[in-house]
């Protein structure tokens, strides 16, 4: 019977991971995600860690992915020594007092929700604007497959009652990009997924500003 989740908690290791049925789903084999690691005693942790691979192996996942913020360099070279590939790195800027900051005056671009009937158009582009993060990167996957991904994950954020899904439109009507925002629980919100139609990529409509 296949287990869901794995949590091992030791003096020398910590590491907590679950399956990912989402991926599992459209890449046609499973696949799982380690969600925490924390290597305590790199000296031993290598025997815990060969625990976390026994359950790899029953539940036949043949994909784990795992992020990793850039101090933990002791759970990289874990990783990278029982067969794990560095994909790609992930930057998080951060603007502080962002609702003090001028908007210029550009009344071009309006930011509005999604709304229902928009939504394939909307998929559709999110399978169409990316193509340098992680599944797309990973000469191991088909490509089509990470565009298919990045379409279930814009048309599941329209279900989903934390995360409110936004294009970014010129006045006559067309699309320039999309992205969504995910309320936190803290109070604090999520800036997700920001993309710029392909039809426009090229174009300096990433540097425009001044969004109502």
């Amino acid at each position: 019977m296949m287990s869901n989740s794995f949590d091992l908690e030791t003096e020398s290791l910590s590491l907590r991971a679950n399956a990912a049925p989402w991926d599992s789903d459209i890449f046609g084999f499973s696949v799982a995600a380690i969600s925490a690691i924390d290597v305590k005693k790199p000296a031993s942790a290598q025997v815990q860690f060969e625990l976390f691979e026994t359950w790899v192996r029953e539940n036949s996942f043949e994909i784990v992915s795992c992020r990793l913020p850039h101090q933990q360099i002791n759970a990289s070279m874990l990783l990278e020594r029982n067969n794990f590939r560095f994909i790609e790195m992930v930057l998080h800027p951060i603007a502080l007092e962002l609702q003090t900051y001028p908007a210029l005056d550009n009344t071009e671009l309006v930011v509005e929700q999604v709304c229902e009937a928009e939504l394939s158009s909307v998929v559709t582009m999110a399978e169409r604007s990316f193509g340098y993060e992680r599944y797309h990167v990973d000469p191991r996957l088909d490509p089509q497959l990470a565009n298919i991904r990045y379409g279930c994950w814009v048309k599941n954020s329209v279900y989903n009652s934390k995360q409110v899904l936004l294009k970014i439109s010129l006045r006559d009507g067309y699309t320039v990009g999309f992205f969504f925002i995910e309320n936190k629980d803290n109070g604090s919100v999520y800036w997700h997924l920001t993309a710029v139609n392909p039809d426009f990529q090229g174009k300096n409509w990433g540097t425009a500003s001044g969004w109502q």
